[in-house]
């Protein structure tokens, strides 16, 4: 799923526009951490999307670990992603409204309709290859205004959640659009409310704690915790320890059934509001880890951050591709052999694409950010 905005120090360029950098020092870290904390992020949503497609294949026998994982994947990464996506939101409200809103459509809704029908297409295209074979194209296509596929449902409500902040924060204050969210999160769970808007205050929580700290929130943490590693290995054992919990009440509560769940009904599952306590602990934990690495680690990962939007919307055709593949060329292969086929054919086939498509033209062109 996917974070959009990147910081660049003084005559830096946030969203493909120059800002202007106070402390040129503090710009050039923050593209360190938040381009790590993406690049991170996105790898995990490639396996987490692997393993949901090896899930989902009929008559194929998975180890108990394979749920087991995607469970607790879901219950931190998508609330990462919306924090990650609120973060720069306030400082592009400053410079101009007008050119958030212009930005939302090319770099949001652009990509949400063009990716989403030609991932649309391959599924129909693909028949009975496909996990979940579709029978109707155009009713789902002239849909996709009020509903999403796959997942291309971050990107709708992640433009639902900037029009909010584009009306509400200049008005009531980016604390209390915060506090708003935590009503809609408390609110959503006792009422029934369409698929998207659903979503967006489900997920808003955590988009509205990301806007209210801003980078500066994240980097005054960062340089407290830089000086205080033990609290910070304490802060990582306990949101691995919430999220190992939060796993395993899920699975006593449903016993054996738990593991012929659907991918899409384990993800329900990892999105409750009970669970709610260590999605934040295990978001806290990401970003402290994301924030303190160093080295070749930290910047082969802010590679992949910056190229977030191309492997977003691109690496869920090439999982399937590989999972049919390898599945059509040896139909006993080893769960684990096509986790890391997919998981690789996920990231690499992405890179690949996007670094050519950024030599002979402009990516946003094409919808790749």
């Amino acid at each position: 799923m996917r974070a959009e905005a990147v910081i660049k120090s003084t005559a830096n360029i946030v969203d493909g526009r120059p800002v202007a950098a106070a402390n040129p020092k503090a710009c050039a870290s923050r593209i360190a951490w938040l381009d790590t904390a993406k690049g991170l992020g996105i790898l995990i949503v490639i396996l987490g999307h692997a393993l949901g497609g090896i899930i989902d294949m009929g008559g194929k026998q998975v180890h108990p670990l394979f749920r087991e994982i995607f469970l607790a994947i879901y219950v931190f990464h998508m609330p990462l992603f919306f924090l990650l996506s609120g973060l720069l939101v306030r400082r592009r409200l400053g410079r101009s409204r007008k050119g958030f809103l212009i930005d939302l459509v090319v770099s949001i809704a652009y990509p949400y309709f063009l990716w989403s029908i030609i991932q649309y297409s391959a599924i129909y295209a693909a028949g009975t290859l496909v996990n979940r074979p579709v029978a109707h194209f155009w009713p789902t296509i002239f849909n996709l205004p009020f509903a999403s596929i796959s997942q291309f449902w971050f990107l709708y409500v992640l433009f639902l959640l900037h029009i909010a902040a584009l009306v509400l924060v200049p008005r009531i204050g980016a604390r209390n659009f915060f506090l708003f969210f935590v009503l809609a999160r408390v609110v959503v769970a006792i009422i029934s409310a369409p698929v998207m808007l659903r979503l967006a205050m489900v997920h808003g929580l955590f988009y509205a704690a990301g806007v209210w700290l801003a980078p500066a929130g994240i980097e005054h943490a960062r340089d407290w915790l830089a000086q205080r590693l033990g609290l910070a290995s304490a802060i990582f054992a306990g949101g691995a320890g919430a999220v190992w919990l939060a796993v395993y009440l899920i699975m006593a509560s449903h016993g054996s059934s738990f593991f012929q769940l659907q991918a899409w009904e384990i993800s329900a599952l990892a999105w409750r509001i009970a669970v709610l306590p260590a999605a934040l602990l295990a978001t806290l934990a990401f970003i402290v880890v994301s924030v303190l690495l160093r080295g070749r680690v930290a910047l082969l990962l802010s590679y992949v951050g910056r190229r977030l939007m191309t492997i977003f919307v691109l690496h869920v055709l090439f999982i399937a591709g590989a999972r049919i593949a390898l599945s059509r060329l040896d139909p006993h292969a080893s769960p684990w052999l096509l986790l890391a086929v997919c998981f690789v054919a996920g990231l690499a086939a992405p890179l690949v694409i996007g670094a050519i498509v950024r030599r002979f033209t402009a990516s946003r062109a094409l919808g790749l950010g």
